[in-house]
């Protein structure tokens, strides 16, 4: 596990990825954070599709409430999305994306990018990694 500490905000919303998981076969990425301004999914009754509409609407980024994230290394390895959880109330949230594979032993340097609806770039996190082994 890598802490990472990364904190940005775009859209009405403040992120703060908080750590790294590499598996044998999978990477998890963690984050939470809070609304800066009120979230346009208050409304209980709304489906995930409903959800992601109003958000683009209202002009909230969704890819912390999608799970649209984005990784890459200096290795070149192709990560693949793997699935995501979300939970939260009112005010704030965490969540988590996975990718497959597992960063390979020759991977240094993580970036991770979440894009929001509109395929707009949110932030660029790099994340030097622990040596393998």
């Amino acid at each position: 596990m890598v802490s990472v500490v990364h904190e940005f905000e775009a859209q009405g919303v403040r992120c703060v990825v908080s750590s790294l998981e590499a598996w044998d076969n999978v990477l998890v990425v963690r984050y939470a954070g809070e609304y800066t301004t009120p979230p346009p999914h208050l409304c209980r009754d709304l489906s995930m599709r409903e959800l992601m509409e109003r958000a683009r609407d209202e002009g909230f980024s969704s890819s912390v409430l999608a799970g649209r994230w984005e990784a890459r290394d200096e290795a070149g390895t192709v990560y693949g999305y793997a699935g995501a959880e979300f939970g939260g109330g009112e005010t704030a949230f965490e969540g988590k994306v996975m990718f497959r594979p597992s960063p390979p032993p020759l991977a240094g340097t993580l970036t991770l990018v979440p894009r929001d609806c509109e395929d707009r770039q949110l932030a660029e996190i790099r994340v030097v990694l622990p040596p393998a082994g």
